[in-house]
């Protein structure tokens, strides 16, 4: 076994893996492909934590369609990749080790004021991607109706005061508290949500499950809450 080699600061292993990551880049042309293009600079900016190809196009300010085919193009480069491949849509994509050595580099550009326009707003740092996180239920709650159920969930709540809560974080939100039932359905057939008993009250009340709050933390991420 070979011992680490460190002087000062300075480790010949991180300058190893930082020459290696700049000799992926340049071989497979992704870095001239990233330097060249804003649109993709935002799109791997703005991923600092897994996100479906809606909730950047979001983030970003451009097309839902445009920034689908930067992450596949992204996830072709290797510098991203889908979390949860078997979803017909809501699919989840988080950066791999290349792209957040290529994310760390734009930031490091970005605060030079050199080559990329700053972005308002944009973390330095990351979310890590959790090891064993269901990737798939993630991007099954991604869907409208049920992460505003999700996000609105704060104590035992029933079904008006949820949708209530909703509609105060989203005014625009079409929801009726018959969807809300629907959902909390759903979202107890997953085991997101459980059902509470409250005394002396005729209605049944919902709280979250400890894998519903970690699914609520992630959506709250999303829109760049904490």
């Amino acid at each position: 076994m070979h011992a680490r080699q460190v002087t000062g600061s300075f480790s010949v292993e991180s300058f190893n893996k930082e020459n290696h990551y700049c000799f992926l880049m340049k071989k497979r042309g992704a870095w001239k492909w990233v330097a060249e293009k804003a649109r993709t600079q935002k799109v791997i900016l703005a991923l600092d934590h897994p996100s479906t190809s809606s909730q950047l196009a979001k983030h970003v300010g451009d097309k839902p369609e445009r920034t689908s085919r930067i992450l596949r193009r992204m996830v072709a480069e290797s510098l991203a990749e889908c979390l949860n491949p078997n979803a017909q849509s809501s699919r989840i994509y988080g950066l791999t080790d290349l792209g957040h050595w290529c994310r760390k580099r734009l930031v490091q550009q970005r605060d030079d004021k050199t080559k990329v326009r700053p972005i308002s707003g944009l973390p330095t740092e990351i979310l890590p991607i959790s090891t064993g996180f269901d990737w798939e239920l993630l991007g099954w709650v991604s869907f409208r109706h049920r992460a505003a159920v999700i996000k609105a969930l704060v104590g035992p709540m029933q079904a008006v005061s949820i949708r209530r809560k909703a509609v105060q974080h989203n005014p625009a939100l079409r929801m009726s508290a018959n969807n809300v039932r629907e959902v909390l359905r759903c979202l107890l057939e997953r085991d997101v949500v459980e059902r509470i008993e409250v005394p002396n009250s005729v209605y049944p009340h919902f709280e979250l499950t400890p894998v519903g709050k970690q699914l609520q933390a992630y959506l709250w991420r999303t829109e760049g809450l904490s």
